[in-house]
């Protein structure tokens, strides 16, 4: 064994130690550089209001409540889909609640427009 060689109980100073340590180095800056960039990523009211068009956009059923309590709820299928964007980046849906089945035959049929609300409201989405 000669000076330069890992050897199993020692300090390991080899050729595998300096490119473990240096794989190491390059994981932890790398890491540190994704961690800082999602931090200063700001949410802004725009992202906020894509959230909610993301949300309601699909296919929904009122199945569940339809089975607990039969006497007062259908069983209905809404379905919001994304229908254009305006000028100023609001967002325009397409609604439609159909019975589930009847899907073709829609009874309700609405456009809703997502944007932002004031900068003096309060508007969280989670």
């Amino acid at each position: 064994m000669g000076s330069g060689e890992d050897t199993p109980g020692g300090t390991g100073g080899g050729v595998g130690g300096i490119v473990r340590g240096a794989v190491l180095k390059a994981l932890v800056v790398f890491g540190g550089v994704i961690l800082i960039r999602r931090l200063r990523r700001s949410t802004t009211r725009w992202d906020h209001a894509r959230a909610v068009a993301d949300a309601l956009s699909g296919e929904k059923f009122s199945r569940e409540q339809a089975r607990q309590d039969p006497g007062n709820y259908f069983n209905l299928r809404m379905l919001t889909c994304p229908a254009t964007e305006m000028v100023d980046g609001s967002g325009v849906l397409y609604f439609e609640q159909a019975f589930w089945r009847a899907p073709e035959k829609p009874f309700r049929q609405r456009f809703y427009m997502v944007k932002p609300c004031p900068k003096e409201m309060k508007c969280d989405v989670e």
